[in-house]
């Protein structure tokens, strides 16, 4: 774990500043949902919309309608009146509870332990997590609000997966609780499912990613992790603490019945029959988040999947702050400067949430790695043994926004060297990017699955190949259509949201060439008539290797010229954006050594 990581995770508490701009987004969405009554007055603070802003991208019109329908949910399901006695047949077995302690930043925290049994009823299990929520949220210090999860892990097993109850909480969590997540610990968690967890990073921000966390009990970083994050002497002996693991149901009754603030109304509810089939939410949106690589489609926007161009309008608070960020990163040199435009900056800014300390130090790594690693200068002679079998290549071709293209072939994997394969990588990258349409600087991926099998999988290349997007390609990725992705993952899809800002997750599509919907959305994307078939367009598939390196070498001679300074810095524009160069080269599709897709 990363120290940032680590500073991320035992901090948790998402500040909100909001400025003059966001105050007054918060008053436009006060009068689009009109007038309330006391209790939904009380329950719409300016937190409470800031939050729903936030979970809409400070989208006022979307805002107010998530937050009409929460209002609505609230009225019809009145999660502040449950009481004790109508979730006490479902407490007893301790699956999930809310122990009598918070972390050290003030958040309360829910413990939940999948192994032990659970109800049957699924609209009981989601009337007692709604009850276990409201009175954790209820007992948050001021200026707290979120709430930590530890989730203990051992023993689990994937045929005790309830998938239908588990739709039904993330429905819950998405659209009634957003960010209230704070933080998700996950205890003795099997370790299969690491390495997945690592190739998720391209996808996800640096907040989401952060907020789920492994600690494991014979792991000395995870003790010094939960100590910096818990009182030990009150954390249950079951996650690394001194104090006592189990669950007295009597003793949390009367916490509960504490908790409740208002009077009791008679339960109505009658007992259920118990049965050995357990909720393992939380495992479960755990290995999701881990292969999100394989969700979206059936129930992502068809606009979002079509648009995906994230334009960046730049304020004056926000100028401000590239300035800021220039001031820190200090003198440059040609080259840098060339890199450090106005929408690099911004790009690092957004991706660190516009903090202009955390946004200096990670643009300064980059500068540091370019500066070592001088990825602008690889040539296609240094990476021609990895491009040979088109694991993965630049088409000739963008979309229909502008971005350039890399597409993939997981199953084509031709080479053991985790050096060669991220070099190869990042001469993709250098390209596409150089290619990019004017105002356009974000690329799509186009994954083909056909013959894919888990063994071409090296998790050292992905762990790798992540760390470089995520730290030296900030907010570079538009858009990655899975093709005919392995079906099995495409359960998990719908228990991912609550952990995916709506940008992230529109950046996911499943593609498959039998689906009436992935064909729109292809020709919406691109232009049929040049999009491979293997893609259900009508170009040829496969890369003309000849050709595709004589392209790649009048690439490699753009480079050059871009990157060369001429004349003074006073000629490098901090507003110019690292693409605008077009290639017009002829088709790669020939009869010459042609790199054909296998069946």
């Amino acid at each position: 774990m990363s120290e940032d990581q680590k500073k991320s995770a035992s901090k948790g508490h998402d500040e909100m500043v909001v400025s003059q701009e966001q105050q007054a987004k918060i008053t436009e969405v006060r009068e689009l949902i009109g007038q309330l009554s006391d209790k939904e007055s009380l329950y719409c603070s300016d937190a409470s919309i800031s939050r729903y802003l936030v979970s809409r991208n400070w989208n006022v019109k979307k805002t107010a309608q998530m937050l009409k329908q929460s209002l609505k949910w609230r009225k019809e399901f009145k999660p502040e009146e449950i009481r004790w006695e109508e979730v006490a047949a479902d407490a007893e077995s301790g699956s999930i509870y809310r122990p009598n302690y918070q972390d050290k930043f003030g958040r309360s925290v829910i413990v939940m332990t999948p192994r032990r049994k659970n109800s049957l009823s699924t609209e009981r299990e989601i009337k007692y997590l709604v009850q276990c929520l409201e009175n954790a949220i209820s007992n948050l210090p001021p200026q707290q609000e979120q709430v930590v999860w530890l989730v203990d892990l051992e023993g689990v097993k994937m045929s005790d997966i309830s998938f239908k109850m588990s739709r039904e909480i993330v429905h819950v969590l998405q659209n009634y609780y957003p960010r209230r997540l704070g933080l998700v610990i996950l205890f003795n968690a099997p370790a299969i499912f690491q390495p997945f967890f690592k190739m998720m990073r391209p996808f996800l921000e640096t907040e989401i990613y952060n907020k789920v966390k492994f600690c494991y009990s014979d792991d000395h970083n995870s003790r010094k992790f939960l100590e910096d994050l818990f009182d030990m002497d009150k954390l249950e002996s079951a996650f690394g603490g001194n104090g006592d693991t189990g669950f007295d149901i009597n003793k949390y009754e009367c916490t509960n019945k504490e908790a409740e603030p208002r009077a009791e109304p008679e339960s109505t509810l009658q007992p259920v029959r118990r049965t050995h089939k357990v909720n393992f939410f939380f495992f479960i949106v755990f290995l999701i988040f881990c292969i999100d690589l394989i969700f979206s489609m059936s129930q992502v926007s068809k606009k979002a999947a079509s648009n995906g161009h994230e334009k960046m309008v730049i304020s004056k608070e926000h100028q401000a702050k590239i300035t800021e960020v220039r001031k820190l990163i200090g003198p440059l040199s040609a080259k840098e400067s060339l890199y450090c435009s106005d929408a690099t900056i911004t790009r690092y800014l957004s991706s660190r949430n516009w903090n202009v300390m955390k946004a200096a130090q990670m643009l300064k790594q980059s500068l540091k790695w370019r500066k070592e690693y001088k990825p602008e200068e690889i040539r296609w002679e240094e990476i021609a043994d990895e491009a040979k079998t088109g694991l993965m290549y630049k088409p000739n071709y963008l979309d229909k926004y502008g971005r350039s293209v890399l597409v993939m072939r997981p199953c084509l994997q031709n080479s053991k060297s985790t050096q060669g394969q991220i070099k190869h990588f990042v001469y993709c990258m250098e390209s596409a990017i150089l290619n990019l349409a004017p105002n356009q600087e974000q690329v799509v991926w186009l994954v083909d699955f056909q013959g894919f099998k888990l063994s071409n999988i090296s998790f050292k290349v992905a762990h790798e190949t992540a760390q470089v997007v995520q730290e030296y390609y900030p907010k570079r990725l538009g858009l990655a259509i899975l093709y005919n992705a392995p079906m099995i993952f495409q359960p998990f899809f719908s228990m991912v949201k609550p952990f995916l800002e709506s940008e992230t997750y529109n950046k996911i599509k499943f593609g498959y060439s039998n689906d009436h919907s992935t064909k729109k959305i292809m020709e919406d994307l691109f232009d049929k008539s040049i999009l491979e078939s293997a893609f259900g367009g009508n170009g040829e598939t496969g890369v003309d290797l000849n050709k595709y390196a004589e392209r790649m070498k009048e690439d490699d001679s753009k480079k050059l010229s871009f990157w060369t300074p001429v004349k003074s810095l006073s000629s490098v524009s901090h507003n110019a954006p690292l693409d605008s160069i077009r290639l017009d080269a002829d088709s790669d599709a020939s009869n010459n050594e042609k790199i054909l897709v296998p069946n």
